[in-house]
């Protein structure tokens, strides 16, 4: 059985300013029951989507490879939350 995961709590520029650790909090529950449900009908596989959100803009237009430093190198609060 495969999953694909693309639940998150989002918002625009002033939510996200102003209830970061709403959104934090959110998120890393949203992930948690997934991934515990996932485990409890037998998921083999889970694909986790994310968005161009979590990389600095100075990287925007520019495409990343998975190996680059770059690409590592996502917004602390976002990678941390998913």
């Amino acid at each position: 059985m495969v999953l694909f995961h693309l639940a998150a709590r989002v918002g625009g520029i002033y939510a996200n300013a102003t209830q970061k650790p709403d959104f934090y909090r959110d998120n890393v529950l949203i992930n948690t029951h997934v991934l515990d449900a996932a485990v409890d009908v037998g998921v083999e596989y889970v694909f986790v989507m994310g968005t161009g959100c979590a990389y600095p803009k100075r990287l925007e237009g520019q495409v990343l490879y998975e190996e680059a430093q770059e690409a590592q190198r996502a917004v602390p609060t976002w990678w941390a939350a998913k």
